[in-house]
């Protein structure tokens, strides 16, 4: 068996063990024996040599002794701005711990924060994947909102049920979705079906994908995208509803990916209020946010324009970004030796060109589409053409070593394409191959990127660099704007006639700025990486843990409250 297919298994494995923890974990809750539970879950973790661990006690649990009475409805002036948390995580993680330290900020500022949270309403969410439903795991909307009452009780942060807005023209509305069933007869169809002047189906079409773990829709998803489609209305007509009985002045999501939130977002562009999405980027509570758009496209540009001129980049901070940077690819030591020719089976004197894959279902992936309707269609045309070219140059195809890391039960890896791609010219390394990516990017003559991290570390190398998807760093290097220019750009640069045009100093002093101005470091909780284990400092409360964030807390109140 493979390494590939073995670790598959093992998570396959996981996936299923997983299931069944939950089950005991909540019971244990319940009961108050859960320190018991967890110090024999970690023996059982650790002989089987599994990279996560649990705390003592339930991550809410923790946060709610955090903010034990911190929100209070003497405190509430009714004349207040209103601040509304949609859905924001389920109960069970310390993104909550970070939404509550915001939610207590703003009430200082005279703010009235509310949550609004999924108590079970919809029949299909942005968490469910196949082999990850609610068919196959009874405590699936269990493991949301399990811990809330509890939360709700403890800190007096008032929580508003989704479920109490399923009535009267809600309802009514709703069954005009039905007749989609026999209507949408094709995927093309479901990506073209608007609802109430909202573009529905672009805006559920990601959680489609990640539903199946692939990066291409496909005529068998029908199904699926139609269910998707019935519960981004329902989401639409909820939301709506709410908000006509609830006036809301400013909404936070939590990263914008999923279609509750995409659909949600779509309801405040058209009702014109602003919103926030937030994610953490790196380290053990980083953190990153962005007004009226999905923070984890880093789309900052704009802001890095209006901000360049207020910070220095000098020795200290080049040496600061190098070493991030570095850190990227495990510190790995390029090779100018390593034998990466000839495991590829290439001459000493052949020259070679490699295009780097993404995780055809990561998010920052989906929905990034420029010139090709999907990653996979990119890497097939690639191919393609470099098969037609007159060349000696190769193409190296390396695969995501991401693909052995995440329980995809999809058929839709990059080797099954390759199969019919791969000749004397086009090569393909597989995700479990031991050819280091790294050696592949310092022997190479040019890089091929979707939208991958590695466009920014190849230009860094001072390698050119050639992007077809739409990517954070799209003001550097080579973004064609069409197929026709695409084409173009591969023929010259296996030609030789395409020259490194990045200006490293401003592409340094651009990362420099993204990297560690835009993601802000938080303390008193977050998430060791290493165990899988997240944390809240119990010895702090919210005025102490406001005390310890409150420079970036206040960065952030006078960038997204003040600024456009």
């Amino acid at each position: 068996m493979s390494k590939f297919d073995q670790n598959r298994n093992r998570l396959a494995w996981l996936g299923k063990a997983k299931g069944l923890v939950l089950w005991s974990q909540f019971f244990m809750d319940k009961i108050g024996l859960f320190s018991v539970w967890s110090y024999f879950a970690n023996l059982v973790l650790k002989k089987k040599a599994i990279q996560k661990r649990f705390g003592r006690s339930m991550i809410y649990r923790q946060y709610s002794k955090v903010f034990k009475h911190a929100f209070t409805l003497e405190d509430r002036d009714v004349n207040s701005k209103q601040l509304l948390f949609f859905f924001a995580m389920g109960s069970e993680s310390t993104y909550n711990a970070r939404n509550f330290m915001l939610a207590y900020f703003f009430q200082s500022k005279g703010w009235h924060p509310e949550y609004l949270i999924c108590d079970g309403v919809f029949e299909l969410c942005h968490k469910e994947r196949i082999g990850k439903t609610r068919d196959s795991n009874k405590l699936f909307c269990q493991d949301c909102v399990h811990g809330y009452k509890h939360v709700e009780r403890e800190s007096g942060l008032k929580m508003d049920r989704m479920s109490a807005y399923v009535q009267g023209s809600v309802s009514s509305s709703f069954e005009e979705l039905l007749n989609i069933d026999s209507e949408l007869l094709s995927i093309e169809d479901c990506q073209k079906f608007t609802f109430k002047g909202m573009p529905l189906g672009e805006l559920v079409r990601v959680s489609v994908l990640r539903f199946f773990y692939s990066g291409v829709l496909k005529q068998e998803y029908i199904q699926v995208y139609k269910r998707y489609l019935k519960e981004g209305a329902r989401c639409a007509l909820l939301f709506n509803h709410y908000l006509d009985v609830h006036h809301k002045d400013l909404v936070v999501f939590w990263n914008g990916a999923g279609f509750m939130d995409r659909v949600a977002m779509e309801v405040c562009r058209m009702r014109k209020i602003p919103f926030i999405t937030q994610e953490s980027f790196w380290g053990n509570s980083s953190w990153i946010y962005a007004k009226n758009k999905i923070a984890i496209h880093l789309d900052y540009f704009k802001e890095y324009e209006r901000d360049k001129e207020k910070f220095s980049f000098g020795e200290t901070e080049n040496e600061k970004l190098e070493n991030l940077v570095k850190s990227f690819s495990g510190n790995h030591d390029f090779d100018a030796k390593s034998n990466v020719k000839g495991l590829l089976g290439m001459s000493s004197h052949d020259q070679f060109v490699v295009l780097y894959t993404n995780m055809n279902f990561d998010t920052y992936v989906l929905g990034r589409d420029k010139l090709f309707t999907s990653m996979f269609e990119w890497i097939e045309h690639t191919c393609n053409y470099w098969n037609e070219l007159e060349t000696k140059v190769k193409l190296v195809v390396r695969a995501h070593p991401g693909e052995l890391k995440f329980l995809t039960p999809s058929s839709d890896f990059v080797r099954n394409i390759m199969t019919s791609l791969v000749s004397e010219k086009v090569f393909f390394v597989d995700s479990d191959s031991a050819i280091s990516s790294y050696d592949l990017l310092d022997q190479s003559c040019g890089i091929l990127v979707y939208s991958s991290t590695m466009g920014v570390e190849a230009m860094m190398l001072n390698k050119l660099v050639i992007s077809s998807g739409t990517t954070f760093y799209k003001e550097f290097g080579l973004h064609p704007k069409s197929k026709s220019e695409y084409n173009f750009l591969l023929k010259n640069l296996v030609e030789g006639k395409l020259n490194v045009n990045v200006d490293l100093n401003s592409l340094k002093r651009y990362l420099y700025y993204l990297y560690f101005m835009r993601v802000v470091d938080l303390s008193g909780f977050g998430i060791v990486r290493l165990i899988g284990m997240d944390y809240v400092d119990e010895e702090l409360n919210a005025d102490s843990l406001i005390k310890m964030n409150e420079k970036a807390l206040s960065d952030f109140y006078s960038e997204m409250i003040y600024e456009d």
